[in-house]
């Protein structure tokens, strides 16, 4: 199959498992982005593609990944989750041009608090559907229409946000497989670490100007209560009142990057700009 896993390797003890549920014989790119000892022993350990970047930094692994990829189609994974049988396979039938392709996406774990994760996850991915990873498949050569790039390197979270909105931007649509990513059981408090995380990241995107970044997010009480009833009529109550604190938690990520700069890019960002790097857009 000419098809590249791509998969960012940093601190996730599930890349064994990840790895042994690929069930076709495809390219495995892994890029380590201040890996774990344990996680590149398990690397060195596999005949795998293996690039490394100097930090640990989200958008420069997938971007990285991406262009080391030696194959036609890049499948973005995660290490904390793993492919059901026949998932590969499926995921490649599914794929036209002009399409990305998402895998469905369910989480490990039969309480309630992981439906109500699993519920907002896919609520937020489905509205409209949205180029989210992990199992995210696409062409490779989708790169020359939106915009000279995969991912934008300064983006250490919502990296697959940016590439979302450049895609749709220029009519590409996205298929939602049948086959089935599994992701690793997660708690309600990891969730909300990773939505403050991606409130970091929207903020470097809007910093740096990105394609759909503007008007800035602003939160606004009334969007939040339509979040919620929306999210309530589709998946009940409990996840709804999970989606609010997970948007608060957001909109603090936002603002903690806004004001203090968290991760320290302003000033690499801001050269950027100044230089036309790739990832800015006048189309907002």
């Amino acid at each position: 199959m000419r098809l590249s896993i791509v998969l960012p390797c940093a601190d996730d003890d599930g890349i064994e498992r990840c790895l042994a549920s690929i069930d076709e014989d495809v390219e495995v790119v892994a890029v380590l982005n201040g890996a774990h000892p344990s996680v590149r022993a398990a690397v060195a350990s596999r005949q795998l593609t293996v690039v490394e970047i100097p930090e640990r930094n989200l958008g420069a692994a997938c971007q990285a990944g991406c262009v080391a990829a030696a194959n036609d189609h890049v499948l973005l994974m995660n290490t904390d989750a793993t492919f059901a049988p026949g998932a590969l396979a499926k995921m490649m039938a599914d794929w036209r041009p002009g399409t990305v392709v998402r895998a469905s996406l369910v989480f490990d774990g039969d309480n309630a608090r992981a439906r109500w994760i699993e519920n907002l996850q896919n609520h937020q991915m489905s509205n409209p559907d949205r180029a989210y990873q992990p199992g995210l498949l696409f062409s490779r050569a989708i790169v020359d229409d939106i915009g000279g790039y995969f991912f934008d390197e300064h983006i250490h979270w919502t990296e697959d946000a940016d590439f979302d909105r450049r895609a749709r931007a220029v009519g590409v649509t996205v298929t939602v497989s049948a086959g089935v990513v599994r992701h690793g059981a997660v708690t309600v408090t990891r969730k909300l670490r990773s939505a403050f995380r991606y409130g970091l990241g929207r903020a470097i995107a809007e910093r740096k100007r990105l394609y759909g970044t503007t008007p800035h997010y602003r939160p606004k009480l009334s969007a939040f209560v339509a979040d919620a009833k929306a999210t309530a009529a589709r998946y009940g109550t409990p996840t709804a009142a999970y989606g609010v604190i997970w948007n608060l938690s957001f909109m603090c990520g936002v603002y903690a990057q806004r004001w203090f700069d968290v991760y320290g890019v302003h000033e690499r960002v801001d050269t950027s700009l100044a230089g036309g790097a790739p990832g800015r857009s006048a189309a907002q």
